[in-house]
């Protein structure tokens, strides 16, 4: 039968006649799409002369009634009892899709992503650092790059954005408020073997080591074949102080006392004005102790000495200095507390010299004031990675 002037046919209904209903005029229409698994439907709704035809149509794909490609794949692909899962699953196996190196989770992951692009959360980020020639992954959408250089990642693309972020500082002796000298033998541009005549102050403060005594020398295997002085036990590095240096201090270093006899000094210092050597840090071997100096004598009597490589932290406080090797508590006491117009590595700097050390010094840091924790963490950790130590 022909439709009326000026109506519009909504469709062609095919299939099995139903059960008959209620007999009006349809005045107006609508679909509502449903999940697949549920029955179309029909629901009329008004007067007899103005009904209202609702169709409940189940969605499908492809087709005029599906809903949008992406919206449906995205859903499917993450159902696990979808057949488009399934069929993928066969296809490359559900550990491809949820991997995402493979090419396989790039399709998916830029197909998903491409009805998200208004969002933030669709891009992925790369963090190339100061490489700025990190390749760009396999991957069709947009990418956030992290550089922590000026500049752009060479293998952006057009849609992709990239931020600066501050590189993370590493730390160095040069963080200490308080730093009054450090001495890096790492850092010496000479040759295995060949004489030290100056060790430079690295510190603003330039207080070199520029006196010498005897040939200490550059050596490449007394502390894990890093760089580091070697003191034949006849040998120093000194330094005149123009000011007397006071007050509390705390020395960090590496060191490696070989002597067979005597007291090895590692780093000395001179009293002023009456000009006696002060062992600051020292191995006694006929006493077998670790100890310091600084106008009272404080052994770590009881806890013996060897040649190994050690780590020292040793503050030098008056009746509260103490001594820590490798982390550990080695002795606490007074050490005296005198001012000092000289110091030294490899001897006690008085007029003749004395108690010379045979051995190795690495990094020496001195700083005025007692360290906290932090510092002692930094500073033994920072001289650790220079010399290898464990």
């Amino acid at each position: 039968m022909a439709l009326p002037a000026g109506v519009t046919q909504l469709g062609t209904f095919q299939g099995v006649p139903g059960e008959k209903g209620d007999t009006g005029t349809i005045a107006s229409a609508g679909a509502t799409s449903v999940p697949a698994g549920e029955a179309a439907a029909v629901v009329m709704t008004g007067p007899e002369d103005d009904k209202h035809a609702e169709f409940f149509i189940p969605r499908g794909l492809p087709g005029v009634n599906a809903v949008e490609n992406d919206e449906a794949v995205s859903t499917y692909v993450t159902a696990e009892d979808s057949e488009t899962r399934q069929a993928i699953d066969a296809t490359v196996g559900p550990s491809a899709i949820l991997n995402p190196e493979t090419a396989q989770s790039n399709a998916v992951q830029t197909l998903i992503d491409g009805s998200l692009l208004p969002f933030q959360g669709a891009l992925r980020t790369v963090y190339a650092g100061a490489d700025l020639s990190t390749p760009r992954p396999d991957y069709a959408g947009p990418i956030l790059w992290y550089v922590t250089v000026n500049g752009q990642p060479a293998n952006a693309i057009d849609g992709d954005s990239f931020h600066y972020v501050a590189p993370e500082a590493v730390w160095t002796p040069i963080d200490i408020p308080t730093l009054w000298a450090w001495y890096d033998p790492t850092l010496l541009g000479i040759a295995d073997g060949s004489t030290v005549t100056s060790l430079p102050d690295q510190s603003p403060n330039a207080r070199h080591l520029n006196v010498i005594q005897g040939t200490p020398t550059l050596s490449m295997t007394g502390l894990n074949g890093t760089k580091a002085v070697s003191f034949n036990g006849a040998s120093r590095l000194m330094r005149e102080l123009t000011t007397v240096l006071s007050g509390p201090i705390t020395i960090f270093t590496v060191f490696r006392a070989t002597g067979v006899a005597g007291t090895q000094t590692v780093v000395g210092g001179r009293t002023a004005p009456a000009s006696t050597a002060r062992q600051l840090l020292y191995r006694s071997v006929s006493a077998n102790v670790f100890g310091m100096n600084r106008g009272t004598l404080l052994p770590g009597t009881g806890l013996g000495s060897d040649s190994n490589i050690h780590v020292a932290v040793a503050t030098l406080n008056g009746a509260s200095s103490s001594l820590a090797l490798d982390g550990t508590p080695w002795v606490s006491g007074d050490a005296g507390a005198v001012d000092l117009d000289r110091i030294s590595l490899g001897v006690s700097p008085n007029t003749a010299g004395a108690d010379f050390l045979t051995g190795y010094v690495g990094g020496v840091i001195i700083m005025t004031g007692v360290a906290d924790a932090d510092t002692i963490t930094k500073a033994t950790a920072f001289l650790r990675g220079r010399h290898g130590v464990v």
